[in-house]
């Protein structure tokens, strides 16, 4: 079923008593912003502003293999802790994201390591994206070639 994995995790989110919010990609029942998504710095005050965030993908993404979302990438670069359940990106993110598969976990992990997370790390995290992940960068990278 389409959505599965969300739903079951927006439902773990309902259990400690928060509200799960989706802005964008899934447009399902908890989206608020269908055909009307947010700009740019509005986006970037709604992630900063969560109190998580998190990227969950379905099982057509474990199949693809490796399969990196951008949501990850934006949320560190925006100075968000992030989780997923898709352990294989920790060869990409390392320490900068919480894994887990289990959806019933991962939401206590995520706070867990969002709270115990440092300036100095998330700083890291950030520099980590803006150095090696940018669209100058990877520019940079062809011209090299």
């Amino acid at each position: 079923m389409q959505g599965e994995n969300i739903r079951r995790f927006a439902d773990v989110i309902k259990s400690k008593g928060k509200n799960f919010v989706n802005v964008g990609g899934y447009s399902g029942r908890f989206s608020l912003y269908d055909g009307n998504p947010p700009d740019i710095n509005q986006n970037i005050a709604m992630v900063r502003d969560s109190y998580i965030s998190f990227d969950i993908r379905e099982k057509p993404f474990f199949d693809m293999g490796k399969y990196y979302p951008c949501r990850i990438f934006k949320s560190l670069s925006y100075g968000k802790w992030c989780g997923s359940n898709m352990p294989a990106l920790k060869d990409l993110f390392g320490d900068y994201v919480t894994f887990d598969n289990n959806l019933d976990t991962l939401y206590d992990r995520v706070v867990e390591d969002y709270r115990s997370c440092t300036e100095k790390k998330m700083r890291e995290a950030m520099n980590f994206i803006r150095d090696e992940h940018t669209y100058v960068n990877r520019l940079n990278d062809l011209l090299k070639l």
